[in-house]
């Protein structure tokens, strides 16, 4: 699976493309994908910013789950 993978034909590989591995589309037809180190690099960073924000609201959910289940305990 390629993400935001970049499909083109007959394009010789310029400094700084990243070229994957050869795939065949539904016609059976062979496709090669390319993909700038830059792009990649900002798909990668913005995953880990999402993962993060997502940890912490996740962390931020369960603490208050935590604290009506021993609030609830407590009468």
């Amino acid at each position: 699976m390629q993400l935001l993978a970049v499909s083109q034909r007959n394009s010789p590989i310029r400094g700084g493309e990243i070229k994957s591995t050869s795939s065949t589309n539904f016609k059976g037809e062979a496709m090669t994908t390319y993909i700038f180190f830059g792009e990649a690099l900002r798909m990668l960073t913005n995953a880990y910013l999402i993962s993060a924000v997502l940890l912490i609201a996740a962390s931020g959910i369960g603490l208050a789950v935590i604290e009506t289940i021993e609030k609830a305990g407590e009468r």
